[in-house]
């Protein structure tokens, strides 16, 4: 991933907005190029003062939820064609799909909350979800809630680190790959759970005391 770091850097800073988002995109697609590489530049250029720090957040968030339509649209429309051709075997396996199609059909698009915090899952996911004719509406929603997760935490992380962007770097990668993000993730998908309860518990004794 270092490598792909100093490749893109120059890109970016030429680029800025354009590039992260463009990037984002194609990284949806199941390009070898992971995401948070992109969102830990864009941090790095907003710790360094070359980029503004609300307007590349919301870039980089478009671009995250951008690149999962993408694929989501080509899971739905083109999904039968594309698991004839060699790209499956390039982009993913079978039994990914197969996978997929479990967690869906057990547990529908709230599956969508923890496989956008695996990035080797991602693309199998959303890719499936279209395939299985998911609703836009349920994929939006908890796509969108999804990224709320992961995507701000890299941003930030590489925004608070500043220089030591290798470094940051490196640390997200190991917050990838241990079950310490998937405990994170876990802890920030209850919190989310109980904020939507509450407001739904008071919408409810709301609507009790108007009747």
């Amino acid at each position: 991933m270092i490598d792909y770091f100093y490749l893109l850097l120059p890109v970016v800073v030429e680029y800025r907005y354009l590039a992260v988002f463009t990037v984002l995109v194609i990284a949806g697609l199941g390009v070898p190029i992971p995401e948070e590489l992109s969102i830990v530049i864009s941090g790095y250029l907003v710790a360094t003062g070359r980029m503004d720090f609300w307007l590349t957040l919301a870039v980089c968030y478009a671009g995250v939820l951008a690149g999962d339509l993408v694929t989501y649209f080509l899971g739905r429309y083109a999904g039968r064609w594309f698991l004839g051709t060699p790209l499956l075997r390039l982009l993913l396996r079978r039994r990914q799909l197969a996978q997929a199609q479990y967690y869906y059909r057990r547990y529908g698009p709230r599956a969508l909350l923890l496989a956008r915090q695996a990035p080797g899952i991602r693309f199998p996911a959303f890719f499936t979800a279209g395939m299985l004719k998911m609703r836009l509406t349920d994929f939006l929603l908890f796509d969108s809630m999804a990224g709320l997760i992961s995507m701000p935490l890299a941003y930030l992380i590489a925004y608070f680190w500043g220089p030591r962007v290798t470094q940051a770097l490196a640390l997200i990668v190991r917050i990838g790959d241990l079950t310490t993000f998937v405990v994170i993730a876990l802890i920030l998908l209850l919190v989310v759970f109980l904020v939507i309860r509450y407001i739904s518990r008071c919408t409810g004794v709301t609507d009790e005391i108007n009747e």
